[in-house]
């Protein structure tokens, strides 16, 4: 009987542990994104690199966070175990749109799921992958759909 006690004051410990860290971690602007396994950082928009090391580097060189703020992340990023970013498969087109990543404005091919910043190389992937003779004069042009919403767990967008 003591030791079922003993047993669940211990996970009410590990529950308080847990809230004080998510309080801490939403006070920092660092998110857990579901689904999809990142730690985003609104200031940022992006992703960070899953090391709490690395990440209380970020947090202290670029946005002069005190050490009394960071204290106590380490350990508890490093147990998520979060992949890499940059190995995370891309942000599906028409996707929910995530208000802690950055939205940048691209174009889309209408013919297929390609997406791109440039409005240039949508239309060399157009003429790549969907060029037909039959088509009208303007199909080039037409196929493209400017003003979509672009996002990436990184800065430099998804690498496969």
């Amino acid at each position: 009987m003591a030791n079922n006690a003993h047993l669940q004051s211990g996970h009410a410990w590990s529950l308080m542990i847990q809230n004080n860290i998510a309080m801490k971690l939403k006070k920092l602007g660092l998110t857990l994104n579901h689904p999809g396994p990142a730690l985003i950082f609104s200031r940022c928009k992006y992703a960070l690199q899953p090391s709490g090391v690395r990440v209380l580097r970020h947090l202290a060189a670029r946005h002069n966070v005190p050490l009394s703020d960071r204290t106590g992340l380490v350990t508890y990023i490093d147990s998520l175990r979060l992949p890499n970013p940059n190995l995370l498969n891309g942000r599906n087109g028409g996707s929910k749109l995530r208000p802690y990543l950055l939205i940048s404005r691209g174009a889309a091919c209408n013919h297929c799921s390609f997406l791109s910043q440039s409005f240039k190389l949508v239309q060399r992937q157009l003429k790549h992958n969907h060029s037909n003779s039959d088509r009208n004069p303007h199909w080039l042009r037409d196929s493209v759909r400017n003003h979509a919403n672009l996002q990436s767990w990184t800065q430099i967008g998804s690498r496969p």
